[in-house]
């Protein structure tokens, strides 16, 4: 793994993942580009844990595909810091949900986990939509 974040905390990957959703979203301005991020991500990254867990790639698929709707539904705010980190937040969210129906629960309760997947998914979403609208602003000077 390239970073490294032994955090021990429900969705703590969502960090980076998300932050990756939320850039491949907002730089290429396409439809779906979230989706197709993570459908290419799940394909290469994930293929062994994949073999031994097939629901994973459907994981990987289910915080894009709430971005990218989320996205296309509310349009007009789709360029926005603070839409894109709820969304991501909300994303990340939808994940939770996904594996508390597969039967994956933790000790702490859903609760628990899903507000760990929803903090961790806005502030990926964040420091992405962040650093995006930064590298904007620069352009326009």
């Amino acid at each position: 793994m390239l970073v490294r974040m032994p955090l021990h905390l429900p969705g703590h990957r969502g960090l980076i993942g998300m932050a990756i959703l939320v850039f491949a979203r907002v730089v290429t301005r396409q439809p779906w580009s979230a989706s197709a991020t993570a459908a290419t991500s799940a394909l290469i990254v994930a293929a062994p844990i994949i073999s031994a867990r097939p629901s994973a790639a459907a994981l990987y698929l289910v915080s894009a595909l709430v971005l990218d709707a989320a996205c296309l539904l509310f349009a007009t705010w789709r360029e926005r810091v603070w839409f894109l980190a709820l969304a991501a937040g909300l994303a990340h969210g939808a994940k939770a949900v996904a594996l508390w129906l597969m039967g994956d629960r933790i000790a702490a309760g859903f609760g628990v986990q899903l507000a760990s997947h929803i903090g961790f998914g806005l502030s990926g979403g964040f420091i992405a939509a962040q650093l995006w609208a930064m590298t904007q602003r620069s352009r326009a000077h």
